[in-house]
């Protein structure tokens, strides 16, 4: 038994014709295709090429077509298709002649748009060979010491040549750029940035490029090295003047200073002090030593110098009374190994001192100050200090004090027999021998200031007996000296006088009494 059968309705005509027609309009386009290139066959075209920088004589592949550029560095070639030219652009050669050899840099369509013509700008890179040929010049060395010479391009390359082999060097001497659009050729030139010696001596050539395309030669005229010389003194010395080679320098609050020269070899045996003198001491060169430098063309110098400063001496007493100079002969000072003598005008006029001076410590310089000690200070012939007990720092103190040990004496005169004072003209004899005259006061005793140490002869010219009388002077002092004068002798003779005529009559007297005694008895 059959059962019931289904029918599924069905919607109107154009309903299902729709989708056909949608997926027919979408495959058109693909069926409607313009012709490719390949399709369309080459296209034939005259080429036109123009080299940067314009040479002449270059051969170049344009496709398969060999061209020449002429002298303006251009040339026009037909070739049976132009799609894509600049990629089949290439260099026939690529020597140019017999000094310069090329390198494709890039090739860029360029020019006008004109159908069937394509313009193509063609950049090239130019080696040339270049001969060094090395000069002594005026500086005195043979050209065959030579041995390498460092070469700096503007375009950054170096090289290192040794002119001893011989032979040219290749340098590059065009290079080409794409910029902005443009193919642009760039001149490259050269200079020296060193040259090494056997002498090893610093040289060098004229600083000026040289364009090796243009150059076949490059004549390297030799010459010494000029820069600048920083110079920084040890100990710091404002308003030191240096000379070197004519140019000069003083330095500044910090001693240093910067001078130009024009060779910078052996400025350390060259550079030389202008005066001895600075407005506040004497300084002298004791060595000059290589730094560092700091950049190129610079010779930094550190200079060691030994610098001496004004010393005024002056003396006083223990008590700190002022002792005249002019009584000192001799003043003896020791310092940095040496010993300095001072006589005469010396001793009052100032005296330049060693104060400071470089040493080499550990490796590096340092200002060392000087001190010095009294060894020895001669006055009146002896000598009024002791040794090493006095010192002072020439660098610190301009003004020296001096302490002499001299002393005082209170000297009272006095007769031998009536105990006053007396008043007499006297010297004092030094312990130099010299003597110094003077009168012993009536009126108390006589004062003798600053009296070194030593023994003192005191003569007293009324003096008949003990004129003469020796005094040890180490320290202040009270004197009493006893002498016999005129006066005590006559006094002396008077009363001798006087005791002999009483016994000469004592004795008559008595002579009488025995006389009268014994003429009794006998009668």
């Amino acid at each position: 038994m059959n059962g019931p059968t289904v029918r599924r309705a069905r919607g109107p005509r154009w309903v299902r014709v729709a989708p056909l027609v949608a997926a027919l309009l979408m495959v058109a386009p693909l069926l409607v295709t313009t012709p490719s290139a390949s399709a369309a066959g080459p296209s034939p075209g005259t080429v036109v090429v123009m080299t940067r920088p314009a040479l002449g004589g270059v051969r170049l592949l344009v496709g398969p077509t060999l061209v020449v550029t002429g002298a303006a560095g251009s040339a026009s070639v037909w070739v049976p298709d132009i799609n894509g030219i600049a990629s089949k652009v290439r260099l026939a050669s690529t020597r140019l002649d017999e000094r310069n050899t090329l390198a494709l840099a890039t090739v860029v369509p360029t020019g006008p748009r004109v159908s069937h013509e394509s313009h193509l700008s063609v950049g090239l890179d130019v080696t040339s060979s270049v001969t060094l040929r090395v000069l002594p010049g005026a500086s005195g060395v043979a050209a065959s010491t030579v041995h390498q010479v460092r070469l700096h391009s503007v375009t950054g390359e170096t090289l290192v040549v040794d002119p001893t082999i011989g032979g040219p060097v290749a340098l590059l001497s065009r290079k080409s750029r794409y910029v902005a659009g443009l193919v642009q050729s760039q001149v490259v030139t050269w200079t020296v940035d060193s040259l090494q010696s056997d002498t090893r001596l610093a040289l060098t050539t004229e600083r000026t490029g040289l364009d090796p395309f243009s150059n076949p030669v490059w004549e390297l005229t030799l010459q010494a090295v000029s820069g600048v010389v920083d110079i920084q003194t040890v100990p710091v010395t404002p308003d030191a003047t240096f000379v070197l080679d004519g140019s000069s320098v003083t330095t500044d609050a910090t001693g240093a200073g910067r001078l130009a020269a024009r060779d910078l070899n052996g400025v350390t045996d060259r550079l030389r002090l202008a005066s001895a003198s600075t407005p506040t001491s004497a300084v002298a060169i004791t060595r000059v030593a290589r730094l560092t430098p700091t950049g190129p063309f610079e010779r930094n110098l550190l200079v060691a110098l030994a610098v001496r400063r004004p010393v005024w001496l002056t003396f006083r007493d223990p008590r700190g009374r002022p002792v005249p100079a002019s009584r000192v002969d001799l003043v003896e000072l020791s310092g940095a190994g040496q010993v300095r003598t001072l006589t005469g005008g010396e001793v009052g006029a100032p005296v330049y001192l060693l104060s400071e001076q470089a040493r080499l410590v550990n490796g590096t310089w340092q200002a060392q100050p000087v001190s010095y000690v009294v060894t020895k200070v001669s006055l009146d012939g002896a000598n009024a200090v002791f040794s090493g007990q006095q010192r002072f720092d020439a660098a610190k103190t301009r003004i020296w004090p001096i302490e002499v040990s001299v002393y005082d004496l209170r000297v009272s005169v006095r007769d031998v027999i009536l105990g006053h004072l007396v008043g007499s003209r006297a010297w004092v004899g030094q312990p130099d021998g010299e003597r110094t005259y003077l009168r012993w006061s009536t009126s108390g005793p006589t004062q003798l200031h600053a009296l070194v140490r030593g023994t003192y002869v005191i003569h007293t010219n009324a003096a008949v007996l003990g004129s003469d009388a020796r005094v040890l002077v180490s320290r202040s002092d009270d004197v009493q000296i006893r002498v016999v004068t005129a006066l005590d002798v006559a006094m002396v003779a008077m009363s001798a006088l006087a005791l002999a005529a009483v016994l000469i009559v004592l004795g008559r007297l008595a002579q009488r009494r025995r006389k009268a005694t014994g003429g009794g008895g006998d009668g």
